[in-house]
């Protein structure tokens, strides 16, 4: 059965490009655009891992990656944060409860690296 991940970005083109490169690489993509949606996801999909945009419109990743921690059901699913834009990244990652975190722009190696990393340790 194929991994399946959920990756929320506000920008189009990544989410394309992002789930393009996912797929090819054998797993199942859905995608958010943003917080809400990405909750909304999650909750319907149990995804096995969240790749999630900090700057995000109405709700940010660090916000959903709190509520997804706190929600029984979907605290064991890993998230990596990522940004362009935020210097804090670390701190925001590890204060928000995220399981990693990846600076924009990342290449594919990166990204299937952090992936892998993740959904190779045992759940929590």
């Amino acid at each position: 059965m194929k991994k399946t991940i959920l990756i929320v970005d506000d920008e189009a083109d990544i989410l394309r490009v992002s789930s393009i490169r996912l797929e090819r690489s054998g797993y199942e993509v859905f995608q958010a655009a943003d917080g809400p949606e990405a909750l909304e996801l999650a909750r319907q999909a149990m995804p096995d891992l969240i790749l999630l945009d900090v700057l995000l419109p109405t709700l940010d990743g660090t916000e959903v990656t709190r509520t997804l921690k706190r929600d029984a059901a979907l605290k064991h699913i890993p998230v990596i944060l990522f940004s362009a834009a935020v210097e804090d990244l670390a701190k925001r990652a590890l204060e928000s409860g995220a399981d990693g975190y990846l600076f924009k722009p990342f290449g594919t190696g990166e990204l299937l690296g952090m992936i892998g990393k993740h959904l190779a340790a045992p759940s929590h």
